[in-house]
Order: structure tokens, then sequence, then C-alpha cells
């Protein structure tokens, strides 16, 4: 994720100013997940952190390394779910807008 984006060996850009988390989880999960996937959890934890969901992204990502280890990791279901929530939720203000929209214009 540094440089052009298609280098995952070293850490993301920032990403101990950002979220926390020396240079040793990262380095962890690499190998526990591979660098691709690496960086896939490093999104996710990033984007769980920005809405409150995350308090610890070392530790999140630490119990993620722990998870894939056990055979327990299902990343991809993380990623579908926080998908659906966010399809939801922008039908949802879809539905809003346009509610408001017509009573505004009766």
């Amino acid at each position: 994720m540094s440089g052009t984006g298609t280098n995952c060996t070293g850490p993301p850009a920032k990403s101990e100013a950002w979220l926390g988390f020396p240079r040793m989880p990262w380095n962890l999960s690499q190998k526990a997940l591979g660098p691709a996937v690496a960086a896939a959890a490093i999104a996710l934890i990033f984007d769980k952190h920005t809405t409150g969901e995350v308090k610890s992204p070392g530790r999140y990502l630490r119990g993620m390394v722990e998870k894939a280890w056990a055979g327990e990791l299902h990343l991809d279901r993380s990623f579908y779910g926080r998908l659906s929530k966010r399809r939801h939720a922008s039908t949802l203000l879809s539905l809003k807008i346009r509610a408001r929209s017509n009573t505004l214009q009766k």
C-alpha cells in the first residue's frame, strides 16, 4: 500500500500515526495473512476505527492474526457485511430525502 499502491510489503503509509499500531503487528499480519490480505485487513480496521467501532487497532489486528492462525478469520464476511450495512444506510437516506422533498413540494 505504500508507493505506487502495488507494493504491500511495508506498512501502509503513515499507518502507525493513523491507527496507532507498531510495525510488529503489521509484520505478524503479513506472515499470517499474506501481504494483500494484510493490507485489506488494515483497510477494514481503518474503516472500523473511523466509525468508532475499533478503539485499539493494534489489538484488533492481533486478534485477526490469532483468528487466521486458528483458521477462523473470515475477512470476506466482514467486507460483505460492511458493504451491506452501507447499502442499507444509503437506501434509507435516499428514502428520507425523497420523502422530505415530496413534503416540501406539497
